[in-house]
């Protein structure tokens, strides 16, 4: 059963169980009840939860947070981010990575969402996104007066 990247519905879990015997002592054993409800959570929960959480401060140039629903481990390299410019920035994702079971999985992303990591000074701040392909998100950061500008951005990616 391959997950992350992919994003497993309740049937990649395989069949609804069935108790063989009853319960016996729910403090040390668990039932078909309780393993289905939690194959049901997990896969509703992937369903939903962004794939890919990152933080970039365009100062330093550098994603300054990682976290990849495929990279439990948190052993990949940063995903690749190029500055086009003030306040536009361009990010990257392999079109494959690796499953739990090691075998390359295509990624693909259906949306994405920005926001301006925000203090009380940046408070206008808009930030917009763009898939430039399927791999590609662009990353825009404007003023009020709709000027790009340089802040901090965090990207969530599903």
């Amino acid at each position: 059963m391959p997950g992350f990247p992919n994003v497993p519905n309740r049937s990649a879990f395989g069949p609804t169980y069935e108790n063989k015997r009853k319960v016996q002592d729910a403090n040390k054993e668990l039932g078909a009840d309780v393993i289905n409800l939690l194959m049901w959570q997990i896969a509703g929960a992937s369903r939903v939860v962004a794939q890919a959480t990152l933080i970039y401060d365009p100062v330093t140039d550098k994603i300054t947070y990682q976290a990849l629903a495929f990279d439990p481990k948190n052993e990949l390299p940063s995903i690749a981010v190029v500055k086009n410019g003030v306040g536009d920035y361009t990010f990257t994702f392999a079109a494959t990575y690796l499953n739990q079971q090691g075998t390359a999985t295509p990624f693909l992303p259906r949306m994405a969402r920005a926001s301006v990591q925000q203090t009380a000074v940046y408070l206008a701040n808009l930030a917009a996104t763009t898939f430039l392909n399927n791999l590609d998100v662009q990353v825009q950061v404007r003023d009020a007066a709709a000027t790009l500008i340089d802040r901090p951005v965090l990207l969530l990616v599903w």
